[in-house]
């Protein structure tokens, strides 16, 4: 026998067949206005002992789990209503009744219900629809004809879900305002992208309201006390934060965290990102993802295709050289014009590499003209603290090197967990090269974001006086942070992605932190088979 539909994902079918694709196929789910007043709706029979206020003279029951192997489903009733001897399952709805009635996709659900039922041996000939919003009933009477629709749906359900990619979106439908998951479906950017065309709709992205939280006092630990997170250094408390509030915890070195923290924090879907000091990024504590290999089997198909690989290493060179280029004319203060033309014909010519050789050398061409005038965009008076020559690392041998490295960290990491979120193995690349212990489709991603996110970070650092001389330590040949000069990185790389952009494809105001995750899920269509053009994020 195969695994047991449930009716919640019937429902889902019959609304949406990409939502329900999504969610029983792939493991997306995500909460948003809609489905908490849902749950707020179904807070009485959710609960034990509590009862919903019906007609007190009948028996109820609530949250009654039931399967029929019979009928290849499974689901749990909100309510069960029995009077001399006839049953009627009972579910809840948060809106209100239409005045046409109750909405196919409901009465197909409470059907479901009924059949279930039926199958245990229960006496069933109405089912019914409570809205909460307008605190009315409607009665669904439930005939053969009805359930034989019922069971087509649930067929056709199995059907979708065999498929080896999901539906395509709905096109200019008002379902989509209010799903859920329209911020990971992506409706109208999947058709933009598909016609090549503007979208005639506004759908705001979703924004991510919950702020990082990063511990870099070396020796502080991380405790869970109730449902916030607090840290402390030795007695002394340093600050705590809400779960719900906490996007991401960052832990820079030295810092403890307790079990019941980490636990907490997977419980609630935060990765915990662990770094050095000095800021580099060592890995990610997250819970096992209820996601399905889907996306991940495409990546490895992809990744042994050196063809698709290519197609896929232009895109993201191509668009790193334009950010490099529009970074340097938005901020350097005497950028010859031969400069800008120079790394524009490179960009141009990237469209044309045919191996990764050329490739390579054409992103190394530019990164050497943007760094050689990297100096021009500083507009500080200490030159000599803050010059750089040219790019270097491991270790870094100037202030300037030191605070990219450390920004090219939070990058990453940012970049790790936009592409798990998508379904990716971050460590299975396409353009660099796999190694033991490297996020190489990370690196990937965030190759046309290093200018744009974090260089301009360091640059408004600098700029701004956030950072001064004396928050570096000079070595034989090399330079070291202190925290002040982390804190400062972090603070200006924090303000970069929060900042809100107009999409130059989209055309909608969204954040920086959002627009990595709609590049990695626009990746994942594409490698997908759904979409069959792939370029990336250049800004305006």
């Amino acid at each position: 026998m195969s695994q047991l539909l449930p009716v919640r994902m019937v429902l889902q079918h019959v609304y949406c067949k990409r939502l329900f694709y999504l969610e029983w196929v792939d493991g997306e789910f995500t909460h948003n206005k809609y489905t908490v007043e849902g749950t707020f709706a179904h807070r009485n029979v959710d609960t034990e002992g509590e009862k919903t206020s019906f007609e007190k003279t009948m028996e109820k029951k609530t949250s009654v789990a039931l399967s029929s192997e019979e009928e290849g489903i499974t689901g749990k009733i909100d309510l069960i209503e029995t009077t001399d001897g006839l049953v009627q399952p009972v579910e809840i709805k948060r809106g209100v009744l239409p005045d046409k009635g109750p909405w196919f996709d409901h009465m197909v659900q409470v059907t479901a219900y009924a059949m279930l039922l039926r199958s245990a041996g229960k006496q069933v000939k109405e089912g019914i629809l409570y809205y909460a919003g307008s605190k009315k009933r409607a009665v669904v009477e439930i005939t053969e004809g009805r359930i034989r629709i019922t069971r087509k749906c649930i067929q056709e359900a199995r059907e979708t879900a065999s498929n080896s990619k999901p539906p395509e979106p709905l096109r200019d439908s008002r379902k989509c305002e209010k799903c859920s998951l329209n911020n990971i479906c992506l409706p109208d950017e999947y058709w933009a992208i598909k016609e090549n065309s503007k979208s005639n709709r506004r759908i705001i992205s979703a924004r991510d309201d919950g702020i990082p939280l990063y511990v870099q006092d070396q020796g502080a630990h991380i405790s869970r006390t109730e449902n916030r997170l607090k840290v402390f250094l030795g007695k002394k408390s340093l600050g705590e934060i809400l779960l719900r509030e906490t996007s991401q915890v960052c832990i820079m070195g030295n810092i403890q965290i307790t079990t019941q923290a980490v636990h907490a924090c997977m419980n609630n879907d935060i990765p915990v990102l662990h770094f050095t000091s000095g800021g580099y990024f060592l890995g990610v504590s997250q819970p096992l993802s209820t996601k399905s290999a889907r996306v991940r089997i495409h990546q490895a198909r992809m990744s042994a295709n050196e063809e698709q690989k290519l197609l896929i290493a232009r895109a993201i060179v191509e668009a790193k050289i334009k950010n490099q280029r529009t970074v340097l004319k938005r901020n350097a203060r005497n950028l010859e014009d031969q400069i800008s033309k120079d790394i524009a014909v490179l960009a141009a010519r990237v469209k044309n590499a045919d191996n990764f050789q050329t490739l390579l050398g054409l992103e190394g061409a530019a990164a050497r003209l943007y760094f050689q005038n990297f100096n021009q965009m500083l507009k500080t008076k200490n030159t000599y603290t803050f010059n750089l020559q040219s790019r270097n690392r491991r270790p870094p041998k100037d202030p300037v090197n030191a605070m990219l490295s450390y920004a090219y960290g939070m990058l990453v990491k940012d970049c790790t967990v936009a592409l798990s979120a998508a379904g990716f193995e971050p460590c299975l690349g396409l353009y660099h090269q796999q190694r033991p212990g490297r996020p190489a489709l990370a690196l990937d991603l965030m190759e046309p974001f290093r200018p744009i996110l974090a260089d301009s970070a360091v640059i408004y650092a600098i700029n701004n006086n956030m950072v001064k001389p004396k928050d570096f330590v000079k070595g034989i040949n090399s330079v070291t942070m202190k925290q002040e000069a982390r804190k400062a990185v972090i603070q200006s790389y924090e303000k970069r992605m929060e900042q809100l952009i107009t999409h130059p494809v989209f055309d909608y105001r969204i954040s920086y932190r959002r627009v990595l995750e709609v590049e990695a899920r626009l990746l994942s269509r594409y490698i997908a088979g759904e979409l069959d053009t792939y370029s990336c994020f250049t800004t305006r």
